[in-house]
């Protein structure tokens, strides 16, 4: 329906002209109304609310389960059918815009121009889109694309998918016990400690059915959170990513960003919403980097939000003994910056030092296949205090130091000697030292 005013309507009053299109708004949602609410979309209280408010055409719906990372779908979209927004408020709850039209820096009649904001209080969040004039064919679809996303049918997206609305990264493509060199013990404390309890599930509650007369409920006496401790760079998300591919589980990879808000209230609500879809699921890994971001130490100088955070994290991990099959891996590189009941909460914790001389060595082999046994010892030798991080970085500049080398002396393309191994842990050596 077009919504761009008609020459024949010219004659017509302003407030007649707007009650038409008023009209015709309110036939395109209900149309669009009816894809998603079915036959009896009139009677639902979600249908966008079309209306005159002092002289504006104003359009407002609610938005069920709006989450702060959906404003980025509503600015694209907004960019996809405006040339021009300019943000007139992004103040907590509270986010407005204004289209300027196609001269960013024209100024005439930039009071009649297309408003659009999202306001919400306790999560109860609505948007209104508002004009003093018709709306624009492009600004309608505009309201109905946002309509759509906010009220799209909940039950057609599987729980993975919502996860990843809310910034989860899902890698149902792990890793071999290759991707981490060395480390033979703490291979052996995660196969036998983790991995095991989750492939031989019925032996661990058989055993349980022996020793305590009953199978027990949900996870039994298998372990349900694991923290991985160790500074940073030894293999602590790779680890991760070989259990998820030991178990045949996807891994949900919790980046810190998706969590953090400057908004009170709004990190924990993130860290709600993201447990309970993962509860949904039949099985999973759950993994938490830099966890002492999320929950330190309980003090007086703990901010409130924080405290909130922790006490979702706090229920959440008790919770999962019967929420499906949930395992829980964080990681840390301050341990004792982590509260004392949160610490209770993990049955067990593995520790990932930086790698001894043989471990380097079997890093550097991974690396540069080319270089000679003893070649491979001397840079292990040499790397004394470098995390498996550090030496993929050393072998990394040493390749594209050898690359310029070979572009300017002109020469066909070779593997980097030993000795450009070497002059890249002497730049590592000389940067620390700055």
């Amino acid at each position: 329906m077009d919504l761009i005013q008609k020459e024949n309507d010219n004659q017509r009053p302003e407030g007649d002209r707007l009650l038409i299109y008023l009209r015709d708004m309110e036939k395109l949602v209900l149309n669009e109304a009816a894809l998603i609410f079915g036959e009896n979309a009139s009677l639902s209280d979600q249908v966008p609310k079309v209306e005159m408010n002092h002289g504006e055409l104003m359009v407002r719906f609610l938005m069920p389960d709006f989450h702060i990372g959906h404003l980025s779908f509503v600015l694209k979209t907004a960019k996809r059918y405006m040339e021009n927004i300019r943000i007139n408020a992004w103040l907590t709850d509270e986010y407005r815009f204004q289209s300027l039209g196609d001269n960013l820096y024209q100024i005439k009649n930039i009071t009649d121009q297309f408003y659009f904001q999202i306001q919400g209080t306790l999560g109860y969040y609505h948007f209104q889109a508002r004009k003093k004039s018709a709306f624009a064919a492009d600004e309608a679809h505009f309201i109905l694309d946002i309509f759509r996303m906010a009220h799209q049918k909940r039950e057609e997206q599987t729980p993975e998918e919502r996860l990843q609305e809310l910034g989860v990264q899902v890698y149902r493509q792990g890793l071999s016990w290759d991707a981490i060199g060395g480390y033979e013990l703490v291979k052996r404390e995660v196969m036998e400690g983790v991995v095991l309890p989750f492939q031989h599930k019925e032996i661990y509650a058989k055993i349980m059915e022996k020793t305590r007369g009953s199978a027990g409920a949900g996870r039994g006496n298998r372990p349900r959170a694991i923290l991985f401790t160790g500074p940073p760079g030894v293999g602590k998300t790779t680890m991760a990513r070989i259990i998820s591919k030991e178990v045949g589980v996807p891994l949900l990879y919790i980046p810190i960003e998706s969590i953090i808000s400057k908004y009170y209230g709004e990190s924990s609500k993130n860290l709600m919403s993201i447990f309970e879809l993962a509860a949904r699921m039949d099985s999973a890994i759950f993994f938490l980097d830099e966890i002492d971001s999320l929950a330190g130490n309980r003090d007086a100088q703990m901010f409130e939000a924080t405290r909130r955070v922790l006490s979702v994290l706090l229920r959440y991990l008790d919770g999962f003994e019967s929420k499906g099959d949930i395992l829980t891996l964080a990681a840390t590189n301050r341990p004792k910056d982590l509260d004392s009941a949160l610490l209770s909460r993990f049955d067990h914790t593995i520790r990932f030092d930086l790698p001894n001389t043989s471990e380097r060595r079997l890093i550097l082999k991974g690396y540069a296949r080319h270089l000679q046994e003893e070649e491979l010892v001397k840079l292990a030798q040499m790397t004394e205090e470098f995390s498996g991080r550090n030496l993929k970085d050393l072998c990394d500049y040493a390749e594209r130091w050898w690359a310029r080398h070979l572009i300017l002396q002109k020469k066909d393309v070779s593997t980097p000697p030993l000795e450009a191994y070497i002059k890249s842990v002497e730049t590592r050596r000389l940067d620390d030292s700055r």
